[in-house]
C-alpha cells in the first residue's frame, strides 16, 4: 500500500532482495534486439538535421603514434552545452511526426518478434508495422538514459555521486513518455580527454584517418531512434551514436545496411589493465550499449592525472563484458520492467498531456516514491504539436 511522505511523496513499491539482486531465480525476461528505426544530426544550438546524418569509422591509431596526447587542443575544445532530458524525448516525437506513425492501437493485431534473454542475449529485430502499438501492448517513449540507469540500479554502491534517481512521467493517449532529470555540465579539463579520445580513433570516411587538429566539439552528434520490447513493453528511445567498424562506406540512408552494421563506442576509464573489466562503470557500459544494439567498446586506459594515453586502447565484444562479473543482465533487465510496470500501475487512470508524475529511487530506503504535479506546470514536457497530433488520432479512432 502507498504511504504518503511529509514532503509530498508516497512510497509506491518496496523492493525486495530478489527484486535487486536474486539472480538465481530470475523469471524469464524477453527483450528484442534494438533496431534504428531513424537517425539525426545535432547542432550545438540543439537543431536537428535527418539529411546531413554521417556516420564515423573506427580508425585506431598506429602503434608507433603513443603516447597520445589526449590535452591536445583542450584550448578550443567545445563542451556539451546543457541539454534538457526533454530535448532527447524531443528526438522521439520528431520521428513519429514525421513519419506518421499511429500512438493509438488500430483493432488488428500484429505479432513482434522476441527472443528469451539467456547468456548470449542476441535477440532478434522487430518488425515494424504500420501500427506503432499492437493491442493488449503498452508503448513507452524514452531515452536510453532513463532505460540505462533503471537497468544498474540494483547494483548500485554506497557513495555514489547519486543517492535518489530522480525521473518524470506523462500518460497520455495511453503512452508513456519518460524522461530524466539528469543534464550535462562537463567542464572540467580532464572531462575533455574522452572527446578527444574519440576523435583520435574515428574517420569519417573508412579509408581515410581520423582528423585530430581541429576542435573537438561535443554538441556535434549523431542520435538514433531505436525500437524493442521488453514483454509487454513497446519500447521507442533516443540515443546517441559513436560510430561502426567497417571498411566501406555506409549508406545512412539504407536502413536494413545501417541495421546490419557493427557498431562500436569509445569510453576511457582511470584505471589498470589488468583491473579496468571490474571497473564500476563497465556496467554502465554493457547497460548503454546493449540497448543501442552496440557489438563492440574501444576502451581507452590511462592513469589517473595523466594526460597521455600511453598504451593502445583495448577493443572488446560488448557481449564478453558480463563474463566474470558480480552483475547480471538478467537482474538488470528484470529491475527495468519492474520500474515500467511501476509506472504504468501508478499512472493507469491519468490522461493528461500536461499533468507530470515524479518518481524517485531512494538507495537507502530500497524504495520508489511518487509525487503528482496536476496540470501545466514548469515539469511539463510534452511538445504542442505533439499533443495536438494525439488529439487528432484520438478523433479519428472515434469516427
Amino acid at each position: 500500500m502507498a504511504k504518503n511522505n511529509d514532503d509530498g511523496f508516497r512510497t509506491i513499491l518496496k523492493l525486495s532482495h530478489r527484486d535487486l539482486n536474486d539472480k538465481n531465480n530470475a523469471q524469464a525476461i524477453y527483450f528484442s534486439r534494438p533496431a534504428i528505426q531513424a537517425m539525426y544530426q545535432k547542432s550545438k544550438t540543439e537543431e536537428v538535421f535527418d539529411d546531413l546524418v554521417r556516420l564515423k569509422y573506427l580508425k585506431l591509431p598506429k602503434p608507433t603514434s603513443y603516447p597520445l596526447d589526449l590535452a591536445q587542443g583542450f584550448e578550443q575544445y567545445i563542451f556539451l552545452q546543457e541539454m534538457s532530458q526533454a530535448f532527447l524525448l524531443k528526438l522521439v516525437v520528431k520521428f513519429l511526426l514525421e513519419t506518421e506513425n499511429r500512438l493509438i492501437p488500430r483493432n488488428t493485431t500484429e505479432k513482434v518478434e522476441t527472443s528469451k534473454t539467456d547468456k548470449s542475449l542476441e535477440p532478434q529485430v522487430p518488425k515494424v508495422g504500420k501500427s506503432i502499438l499492437p493491442p493488449k501492448r503498452k508503448l513507452v517513449l524514452t531515452h536510453w538514459g532513463v532505460l540505462s540507469r533503471a537497468m544498474v540500479e540494483p547494483y548500485r554502491r554506497p557513495g555514489w555521486p547519486k543517492e535518489v534517481s530522480t525521473f518524470y512521467g506523462i500518460k497520455y493517449c495511453g503512452v508513456l513518455h519518460i524522461i530524466d532529470s539528469k543534464v550535462f555540465a562537463d567542464r572540467e579539463k580532464h572531462q575533455t580527454y574522452h572527446g578527444k579520445f574519440e576523435q583520435i580513433c574515428f574517420s569519417d570516411d573508412p579509408d581515410l584517418e581520423p582528423i585530430t587538429n581541429v576542435p573537438v566539439d561535443r554538441n556535434d552528434a549523431t542520435f538514433g531512434i531505436f525500437r524493442s520490447t521488453l514483454k509487454e513493453f513497446d519500447l521507442i528511445y533516443s540515443a546517441q551514436i559513436n560510430g561502426v567498424i567497417s571498411e566501406k562506406k555506409i549508406d545512412v540512408n539504407n536502413l536494413d545496411e545501417v541495421n546490419e552494421c557493427n557498431f562500436v563506442t569509445t569510453k576511457l576509464l582511470c584505471a589498470t589493465s589488468d583491473s579496468f573489466l571490474k571497473h564500476p562503470k563497465c556496467l554502465y557500459f554493457w547497460a548503454q550499449l546493449y540497448l543501442t544494439n552496440t557489438s563492440d567498446i574501444c576502451i581507452g586506459i590511462r592513469k589517473r592525472n595523466d594526460e597521455f594515453l600511453r598504451d593502445p586502447p583495448k577493443l572488446l565484444k560488448v557481449k564478453d563484458l558480463p563474463k566474470d562479473q558480480k552483475w547480471k543482465p538478467v537482474v538488470c533487465l528484470r529491475f527495468l520492467n519492474t520500474v515500467l510496470n511501476m509506472i504504468e500501475k501508478t499512472m493507469s487512470k491519468v490522461d493528461c498531456p500536461y499533468t507530470v508524475y515524479e518518481f524517485k529511487y531512494d538507495f537507502h530506503a530500497k524504495c520508489f516514491k511518487s509525487k503528482i504535479h496536476h496540470g501545466k506546470t514548469d515539469l511539463s514536457f510534452l511538445p504542442e504539436n505533439y499533443i495536438e497530433h494525439c488529439k487528432r488520432q484520438q478523433q479519428q479512432q472515434k469516427q
